[in-house]
């Protein structure tokens, strides 16, 4: 009897591998579930509702396949066989990656990751492994999703396994838009799949490779691939991506209104795919544009917007969120530069604004500020009221562009793309804050260029002690703008002389600050903590800037907070919604991986280090919170959201302005900062003036370098 249901289901499972005849592997699952009930052989059971659930949900059928799923999971564990039960949640997961809820799928994967495990199943490891890297790269987690195929490519012999996980490798380049560097990957993975898979393992490389080569406007080639996927039989749910691809090549070929009918049948038929949606409206916007219809083909590409924006709300944790928008800002950069080109300069800055700080954007318009927080109508009138000019700039690989918004004009620059960008970023703050070298002694070629790029086109609009506003993007979110070196006509000086300036993460975000001066609440200064491991000693000069700053702002009255009091613990405590102004003297350690477990190093008590994504959760209205302490400004740059870490977190939480640091530094040279920083505060000045006042003071002392007093940014929103 049991010969007789196995026999079955191997060959289902065959079926289903091929892609093809789904109905004769129903008829086999069905007669071998006959046979087990006939015999009450109920520890059979898990495994043929599986295998039935993988036949449903291939063929698109997703609620009775998860229906399936959970009952054999719920059977499978009453039974203690955590093999099936191991299997029966990889379905479970599997269904939610397919309907793109790659955030929910992940939660589960672990789960089976943990069962199959527990009973030493290699092979059902690798396959959750496989899964868990197409999550995190659909995420834009590349470096995990990385990481996990690597690992596989040590694992798996030379077999169809292998052409999926070597495919899956091209996929992440292709999601990163890097379809050079995804062509080699497809190629081997359709080379492995014709010697050892199926003909809908083939299909699916072929049809991938289409894709890769429709990238980078190899149309014949193409062309070929994909009618070798067509003719090989694919499965259904890879017909999308086919369609999308042949959409792609009609574009690429001038036959606009073919694709705009392929498109249009993928979203007709794939309404659970969010990913195949907003790209086939992506590719419809492309197609009315190509004929010349600004009209049809803006609609278009809002709708896609839409999804996308729709797609992300619905992820359940912020650092999904971030990843996915990061992941398809290719798409916002086509956008703005169509628009560009178009001779629109104000719709593109409007598309790039409404794609940066949407984390932040959406926290703020729950709260109090819901009426101040949102896209932006009147640039001019945003500039107007800050009272500031404001400098945003938009970086693609190839092309960038900066935008100059006053009070009476905006006009749009073009600059050097990322690709030019970033490597003269890293060699600038390799030369001022690796080799703490001086660029007023000792010139700076990449401080030059940098200068020339970013700053010298807006001149004209930037008078002496200018206001500035500016929004940075990709690599700009490293740079110290007021460090770089302006080598011209007259005396050689930073451009700190020339300007005040701070940060904005976008124009909706920003809402025009008030003054400090006059408020009544107290501040909060917090820090000086005991040494929680040998690791982080205890900071020589900390109890100095409390105290300097405790003095600079006594008219206000303030609480301190030192010693074994400052615990993690302790903040919520601390209620430090009811302060004006918070100042944190502290160690912190930036985690570039996961940004958002950034922490602060505090003294020992229920653990040591109070977490970026803890600070979010509480509430903070401060004008100003200060962070003093080593590389507080962000441990990594999403595209979409800016850099994400300490500073962050405060903003998320509330605080008006942020002023916090690039890069480590001397806590002796910080105590000295810090006290005219407060000097200024209590004076009156607005934080981003108050930082610029003490910084220009340290130019005349023995901390002149900009390692200095460069890595402090002044954030606002």
């Amino acid at each position: 009897m049991e010969y007789q249901v196995r026999s079955r289901v191997l060959k289902a499972r065959q079926i289903l591998a091929s892609g093809k005849n789904y109905d004769k592997a129903g008829e086999l699952l069905a007669q071998a579930a006959d046979i087990t009930q006939r015999f009450t052989r109920t520890d059979l059971q898990p495994e043929l509702l599986s295998i039935t659930a993988q036949k449903l949900a291939r063929q698109q059928q997703f609620a009775e396949s998860e229906a399936l799923f959970q009952q054999a999971r719920e059977i499978a564990a009453a039974q203690h066989d955590t093999a099936r039960e191991a299997t029966a949640v990889n379905g479970q997961a599997m269904l939610r990656m397919l309907s793109s809820r790659y955030d929910e799928a992940i939660p589960l994967f672990e789960v089976a990751h943990a069962k199959f495990d527990q009973e030493g199943a290699r092979f059902g490891l690798r396959a959750v492994d496989n899964n868990l890297a197409i999550c995190y790269g659909r995420l834009g987690d590349f470096e995990r999703a990385l990481s996990y195929r690597q690992t596989l490519t040590k694992l798996i012999p030379p077999s169809v396994l292998q052409a999926n996980n070597v495919g899956e490798m091209g996929s992440l380049y292709l999601d990163v838009q890097q379809p050079q560097k995804a062509l080699p990957y497809y190629r081997e993975a359709l080379q492995l799949a014709r010697k050892y898979g199926h003909s809908s393992d083939t299909a699916r490389w072929a049809g991938n490779l289409t894709l890769a080569l429709a990238a980078v406007s190899q149309w014949e080639e193409a062309e070929k691939a994909l009618a070798e996927a067509r003719e090989l039989g694919p499965e259904p749910r890879s017909l999308v991506f086919l369609n999308i691809a042949e959409a792609e090549i009609a574009i690429g070929r001038g036959h606009f209104a073919d694709a705009r009918e392929l498109c249009e049948r993928v979203i007709r038929s794939n309404p659970q795919n969010t990913n195949a949606i907003w790209t086939a409206y992506a590719d419809i916007g492309k197609a009315w544009t190509g004929e010349g219809n600004r009209e049809q083909g803006d609609k278009a590409f809002e709708k896609a917007i839409g999804v996308i924006e729709a797609s992300q709300s619905l992820l359940s944790g912020d650092d999904y969120r971030m990843m996915f928008l990061a992941r398809l800002i290719q798409f916002y950069q086509d956008y703005v530069d169509l628009l560009i080109a178009r001779g629109e300069p104000v719709k593109a800055l409007k598309v790039a604004d409404s794609s940066r700080a949407r984390l932040l954007a959406e926290a703020f318009s729950k709260s109090e500020d819901r009426q101040r927080v949102g896209p932006v109508t009147d640039f001019q009138l945003k500039a107007r009221s800050s009272g500031r000019t404001w400098l945003s700039y938009w970086l693609s690989p190839k092309q960038g562009y900066l935008w100059v918004v006053s009070a009476s004009k905006t006009r749009v620059l073009l600059i050097p793309g990322s690709d030019a960008i970033t490597p003269l970023v890293e060699q600038y703050r390799g030369f001022i804050e690796g080799a703490m070298r001086d660029p007023m002694t000792d010139e700076s070629e990449a401080g030059r260029k940098l200068y020339e790029m970013l700053i010298a086109p807006a001149a004209e609009d930037l008078p002496k002690n200018a206001a500035v506003m500016i929004v940075p993007d990709g690599p700009l979110h490293q740079l110290s703008f007021d460090t770089l070196p302006v080598y011209g006509a007259g005396k050689p000086h930073y451009w700190l002389a020339d300007v005040d300036a701070a940060i904005a993460p976008s124009f909706g975000l920003f809402r025009s600050p008030q003054s400090i001066r006059g408020r009544p609440r107290p501040a909060l200064l917090f820090g000086d903590a005991l040494s929680p491991t040998a690791a982080y000693p205890r900071l020589r000069f900390a109890a100095q800037e409390l105290a300097g700053a405790s003095k600079q702002l006594s008219a206000r009255g303030t609480k301190l907070v030192t010693g074994k009091d400052v615990r993690p613990e302790v903040w919520r405590e601390l209620k430090p919604d009811d302060y004006s102004i918070i100042h944190i003297a502290a160690h912190a350690e930036e985690n570039r991986a996961r940004p958002l477990e950034s922490a602060l190093i505090l003294s020992p008590g229920k653990g040591y280090r109070m977490l970026a994504r803890d600070l979010i959760s509480v509430p903070v209205s401060a004008d100003l919170v200060t962070i003093s302490a080593c590389r507080s400004s962000g441990a990594r740059v999403y595209a979409g959201e800016g850099l994400v870490g300490l500073t962050w977190a405060f903003l998320h939480a509330g605080a008006r302005s942020v002023i916090a640091g690039l890069w480590d530094v001397s806590d002796e040279s910080t105590a000295l900062l810090m006290n005219e920083l407060y000097s200024g505060i209590a004076k009156g000045d607005a934080p981003a003036t108050a930082l610029r006042e003490a910084r220009l003071s340290l130019l005349t002392s023995p901390y002149s370098k900009p390692y200095y007093w460069g890595p402090f940014q002044c954030y606002v929103r």
